[in-house]
């Protein structure tokens, strides 16, 4: 009996520490990440279906010194569609929604005839996306669902390629659907997902808002960008270059859910609970539909999409939601089959200056090798943060800095390159000459 006891004691033992070492590591990961400034945020990891890590990095209001904390709001971006799917599976399970079924059967005025509300919801439709439909539309008004509609039924613009031919990341698709779950439940689309979604998963903290009552809503982050433009922190939705954030924040259905990474988390236990759809209706949306093209890109790397998730070519069943907008960037990575889990809201993200695509790696080691593997920090990013502010001497007194220190730093070739050709394109072409000869 005592060589039981002795062996259970140990067994335990082991594994709290090995879930310890699991949290130095990430804390480890996360401070210096951020201490490098390459991760702003909130963070979230599950590990066998156990909260295993939760943390804040950085501010919510930089202007005032406000820190982030577990209550703080983020945009989600395309996050939301998510929840726009799961709303449409719930009207389906009530006999409402037939995904096979054409638009026109739902919204009669609806100006495309071949169109399915399963081609909407993984991104087969081949509708035209909101820039296409706003060009002539001032960025700072916000625009409405029902102006968004409007503009898409009296424009009627050519389809991007036929329905069902391909697959192409697309928000007026799902704006449509928001459009769907109003005509059908005879709600607004907020109240419905409120109602049918938010509250059932206790998500008390989440809701949908736009730039303009954002301020009016307590513990809402704001979204921030190093801007190389600057060479400082902004605001996103005041930089000139990005004149489209506030016009953007009015729609629904796509975009706009605010949340947090406990109500996230608290969204995914609803869904495996089975409380806010069937495991029939559950299985559905995490099958692999199309082949998920995002757009600039010309291949999927083995990513498909399902309705409102990616499901990634990988071992394990996994899915992932993620947003990105200036200012603002959102992931979901949950895979299914070991019951993991990495939930990230960061307000500090411009896509092409951003190490936030990397954390899911580290944090993947970290869960499935106990190994921590800190990002390193691209050549590429360190000279376009800084390359038009400086003098062609500094610029090539960092370039020797970077090659001299290849444990900190990757020199990524191809993201020089692009950061080349954006000199070119600004009328830098003196500074992109000098980086370019340095490579």
């Amino acid at each position: 009996m005592k060589i039981i006891q002795l062996f259970v004691f140990l067994f335990v033992f082991n594994l709290v520490s090995f879930t310890q070492n699991k949290v130095e590591m990430l804390d480890s990961l996360f401070n210096t990440m951020h201490a490098r400034e390459q991760f702003s945020g909130n963070v979230l990891v599950v590990d066998k279906g156990n909260v295993l890590y939760t943390n804040s990095f950085g501010y919510a209001n930089r202007s005032q010194n406000t820190q982030l904390d577990e209550n703080t709001l983020f945009n989600t971006g395309s996050v939301s569609k998510t929840f726009t799917a799961v709303a449409i599976l719930q009207l389906s399970e009530k006999g409402k929604v037939d995904v096979d079924e054409f638009v026109l059967k739902y919204l009669p005025d609806f100006p495309y005839e071949r169109i399915t509300i399963g081609h909407l919801l993984t991104h087969a439709s081949g509708l035209p996306e909101k820039d296409t439909l706003l060009k002539s539309f001032s960025a700072n008004n916000i625009v409405t669902n029902a102006q968004m509609l409007k503009l898409l039924y009296d424009q009627k613009p050519e389809l991007q390629f036929a329905p069902g031919s391909k697959s192409l990341f697309n928000d007026v698709g799902y704006i449509v659907l928001a459009e769907i779950v109003e005509t059908i439940s005879n709600q607004q689309f907020d109240a419905y997902i409120k109602q049918n979604i938010f509250d059932p998963a206790g998500m008390s903290s989440t809701g949908i808002y736009t730039a303009a009552q954002i301020p009016s809503i307590v513990n809402a982050a704001k979204g921030y960008l190093f801007s190389p433009f600057s060479e400082k922190y902004e605001e996103a939705r005041n930089v000139p270059e990005i004149d489209n954030l506030i016009a953007l924040s009015g729609t629904q259905g796509d975009a706009n859910v605010w949340s947090t990474t406990g109500d996230l988390v608290s969204f995914c236990s609803a869904l495996s609970g089975e409380s806010l759809l069937t495991e029939e209706s559950l299985s559905t949306m995490f099958l692999k539909k199309t082949e998920a093209l995002m757009p600039g890109q010309e291949r999927s790397y083995g990513n498909s999409f399902s309705y409102g998730w990616i499901i990634p070519e990988a071992p394990y069943r996994i899915a992932q939601a993620r947003g990105e907008l200036p200012g603002f960037n959102a992931q979901i990575i949950w895979n299914l089959s070991e019951k993991r889990m990495i939930i990230y809201l960061s307000n500090n993200y411009l896509s092409f200056t951003s190490y936030n695509n990397m954390l899911p790696y580290s944090v993947g080691a970290i869960l499935t090798q106990n190994t921590l593997n800190l990002p390193k920090k691209w050549a590429s990013v360190e000279l376009t943060n800084v390359a038009l502010h400086i003098s062609d001497a500094e610029i090539k007194s960092l370039v020797k800095k970077i090659k001299a220190d290849p444990d900190t730093y990757d020199f990524d070739v191809p993201g020089i390159e692009y950061l080349i050709k954006r000199l070119r394109e600004m009328g830098k072409a003196d500074k992109a000459d000098l980086i370019e000869s340095l490579l």
